[in-house]
């Protein structure tokens, strides 16, 4: 394994703190969501060029690896994603007893 594979999980980490950080402190707007799914192609792309067509083959023996894969990916984050979702999009809104309007 090379340097670059080693620090795969960094760079990625790196890169959702930049996103988090551009998307904070910079009015990206709607601009933002035409650069998401490029970049993820860009990424996923660079990941799976990576791996060796012989191994595809091993995934047959990797039943339990598969199933806690499928369980994470389709069940966990779109739960996650949603339950983020209904905190953090929700439009409730209460006045705090002068002319503001607070969200917490």
């Amino acid at each position: 394994m090379n340097l670059v594979e080693r620090l795969q999980s960094v760079f990625v980490a790196a890169a959702v703190l930049t996103g988090l950080a551009v998307g904070l402190l910079t009015p990206v707007g709607e601009a933002g969501e035409y650069v998401v799914i490029p970049a993820l192609l860009v990424m996923l792309v660079a990941i799976f060029v990576q791996m060796d067509p012989t191994q595809v083959s091993e995934v047959r023996r990797a039943k339990s690896l598969v199933a806690a894969s499928l369980v994470l990916n389709y069940l966990f984050t779109p739960a996650l994603a949603w339950a983020l979702g209904a905190g953090l999009l929700s439009v409730t809104s209460r006045t705090c007893g002068s002319d503001c309007c607070c969200c917490w």
